[in-house]
């Protein structure tokens, strides 16, 4: 498989991605959040979790790109890498504090905590793969200079 048509593919997965959190925005979060006073503020707030992801997303799709013109192992794309990590992080933490002052209030009940949990733990699995993956785009983005210069 050529990288152009593996990065195509990736592209394809993205959008996918992108679909299913839709999907799961429109369908899925209107029927756990309740029929409670809080009803529209939770869901805003649910909705306001997924900008961030769809924020990495559009920072994967640069990476795929950049992969589809042989251009994988560079600076640029350890930046965006690092990005979506900090992403992970912002809205898992964003995600973990509103559900607990919903808690205090007593605006949210335990089975959405649990769910949120997971969902924050997931999250932060998330950055740290990213966070990884950072780190080693960058150190290969090194070594590739260094090969680039040695001929």
């Amino acid at each position: 498989m050529s990288q152009k048509s593996l990065s195509n593919w990736l592209k394809i997965m993205i959008l996918g991605v992108g679909i299913c959190g839709i999907l799961i925005c429109v369908l899925v979060l209107p029927a756990m959040v309740g029929d409670d006073k809080l009803r529209q503020v939770k869901l805003v707030l649910l909705w306001l979790t997924g900008v961030p992801c769809y924020i990495a997303l559009v920072f994967s799709w640069r990476i795929m790109s950049n992969i589809g013109r042989d251009q994988s192992f560079t600076r640029e794309n350890a930046i965006l890498l690092k990005r979506i990590s900090i992403l992970a992080t912002v809205d898992a933490l964003f995600l973990f504090v509103w559900n607990i002052v919903l808690w205090v209030v007593k605006a949210n009940d335990l089975t959405m905590l649990l769910a949120c949990l997971f969902v924050d733990f997931l999250g932060i699995v998330v950055a740290v793969i990213f966070a990884a993956l950072s780190h080693l785009v960058c150190k290969a983005a090194d070594l590739q200079e260094q090969s680039d210069l040695t001929i």
